[in-house]
């Protein structure tokens, strides 16, 4: 029997056609030369990479790719500006800068974006990675005309990159010296990451974020940790919290429908009255420890505990000395606290277990592991607010 000679391989999708604002050309000045510098030696050969598989753009030259993988950064960056002697297209450079970031992504500073839903129509976040790109670049074209916008997919996880480029309308074909403004966002969530700025320009491309998702605005705060890796596990947390949070734990004990669940498991002080006391040997409290266990069990129950590292509290909370005392004044009073640490949330549960974490414990302390805020408030009723009230803001400024 003849031997079958194999098949050959499938070809490769083409990739999506470039239109004419893919493109315009962005000259090399110093905005454009810079970014290209930043680029690691192996982003230049993925660049190269990728543009040869887009007819519009690929290289002039006919290389071999073996033998670009031996050359130095230095000498890639020429052969990149001797195929494209004219500037790079705007395409090719917010893929540029989309890779700087990804590169440098876990020390950058993020901010944490969530869109805020209208009263009358749900979220729009289920859309194509096309779509989102055509309706931010439609809703920024009033304010910035030149501004060019590109979606691609996360290499390791389910979420889409957007890239924000404003070129200014003096210079549309100079890639501006602040770069792109990039956003992770995470389908089916209200939730995206920024880098980046724009001087001037965040109130339009917040407008333009909002109504791309038919949101009613945006509400953007700062985060706790730079480092994306501990930013993505805080995201999945906080997409899962509230009261439908024991389905993401998979705790059938508990229904989270029922508001009227039993109290948290309380443990009695005890007090140490005379120093000989200190020096007995004292048997291990087996109930003591099994009930410090339920406590931290029943607090955070398997939520996520790595992550936040650093966060700021500022209370304005009625503090009483004595509780039995009922004719004692309950005025709020103004207390800050700063939480730092390799992990905040395992710190907290270790002080569950070992009893310095005495119940009850408020309820924010536990809800912080699904926040990654750097700071947050709570007001008089012991709810977080991630800013200040006017009422109270303006109470705090008169006291």
């Amino acid at each position: 029997m003849a031997l079958q000679s194999p098949s050959p391989p499938s070809p490769q999708p083409s990739p999506q056609p470039l239109n004419s604002t893919d493109l315009s050309i962005v000259v090399y000045e110093n905005g454009l030369d810079n970014l290209i510098r930043r680029l690691k030696r192996e982003d230049i050969l993925d660049c190269l990479k990728e543009w040869d598989a887009y007819p519009e753009i690929r290289p002039r030259s006919n290389y071999d790719p073996k033998v670009l993988e031996h050359y130095p950064k230095e000498r890639l960056i020429e052969h990149v500006k001797l195929d494209y002697p004219d500037g790079l297209t705007k395409f090719q450079a917010a893929r540029i800068s989309l890779k700087v970031t990804e590169a440098y992504s876990q020390s950058r500073a993020w901010s944490f974006w969530e869109l805020q839903e209208k009263e009358s129509t749900q979220l729009q976040t289920y859309l194509s990675r096309d779509t989102i790109r055509k309706r931010i670049a439609e809703n920024l074209a009033g304010w910035y005309p030149h501004a060019y916008v590109l979606t691609a997919s996360h290499r390791e996880m389910d979420a889409c990159w957007i890239t924000v480029t404003v070129f200014e309308s003096q210079a549309p074909n100079e890639f501006p010296r602040n770069g792109s403004v990039h956003f992770l966002f995470f389908p089916d969530t209200p939730y995206l990451l920024q880098n980046g700025r724009v001087t001037g320009g965040k109130p339009y491309i917040e407008h333009a974020i909002a109504t791309s998702f038919d949101a009613a605005s945006v509400q953007t705060s700062a985060l706790s940790t730079n480092k994306l890796k501990d930013i993505i596990p805080i995201i999945k947390e906080k997409n899962f919290s509230g009261s439908f949070k024991e389905f993401k734990i998979h705790d059938a004990e508990e229904n989270p429908l029922d508001f009227e669940q039993p109290n948290k498991r309380a443990k009695l002080t005890n007090y140490v009255q005379t120093r000989d006391q200190t020096r007995r040997i004292v048997p291990v409290d087996r109930d003591l420890i099994e009930q410090r266990a339920a406590m931290e069990r029943d607090l955070f129950h398997g939520s996520l505990t790595k992550g936040l590292k650093k966060i700021e509290i500022e209370c304005h909370i009625p503090i009483r000395v004595n509780e039995s005392n009922m004719q004692e004044p309950d005025d709020p009073f103004d207390v800050k606290i700063l939480m730092r640490g390799e992990s905040i949330m395992e710190g907290l549960k270790a002080m569950a277990n070992r009893g310095i974490l005495d119940p009850p414990v408020p309820d924010y302390l536990v809800d912080l592991t699904s926040l990654g805020l750097k700071k947050v408030y709570i007001n008089e009723q012991g709810e977080i607010m991630q800013e200040l009230n006017e009422d109270d803001a303006t109470q705090n400024a008169l006291e």
